[in-house]
């Protein structure tokens, strides 16, 4: 009888022991939650009309996420895929852009992402209707076969100059 007492009285102490450990790992995993990383290709300052991708990163071991990306400004989601794609920016999508996730059954879900900032300028708009071969800025003279890159490159230089034809 003692013998059995005791084996039943191990029996009760290790299932408590596995539900405890249960619940301290099932715990962590919902109160660790991932925060989303935001990333903006090709750059957070860019020009009308550029082609700008948001992407929303969440490492975690879920592998199905349903994303939610908010504009600072916006009472809803205004996307639900991973990466949100303006084909030509305008400067009404500058702002403030955030993301966050749930697994597909909404059981768990990331942090939101720090806000990203979206600037877009349209002073370079009309270097690309081109009525002659070169164009000046700020004294750097620009031809029609430079890319959008290097005219950030300009810009970023150039700063506080204006844009001359």
């Amino acid at each position: 009888m003692f013998v059995e007492s005791v084996l039943l009285v191990c029996s009760v102490s290790f299932y408590y022991f596995i539900i405890h450990i249960i619940f301290i790992v099932n715990c962590c995993h919902c109160t660790e939650k991932p925060k989303p990383t935001v990333t903006i290709e090709p750059a957070r300052h860019v020009f009308s009309g550029e082609t700008v991708t948001l992407r929303c990163d969440i490492y975690d071991g879920v592998t199905s996420w349903q994303y939610y990306w908010h504009k600072e400004g916006l009472n809803r989601v205004f996307s639900d895929q991973q990466e949100h794609t303006f084909s030509s920016v305008t400067e009404s999508d500058a702002g403030e852009y955030s993301c966050e996730g749930s697994d597909t059954e909404r059981s768990h879900w990331s942090q939101m992402s720090d806000k990203v900032t979206l600037t877009v300028s349209g002073e370079f708009d009309h270097l690309f209707i081109f009525t002659q071969t070169h164009r000046t800025l700020c004294g750097a003279q620009i031809s029609k076969h430079q890319t959008i890159i290097q005219l950030r490159l300009l810009h970023i230089v150039h700063s506080n100059c204006r844009v001359t034809v």
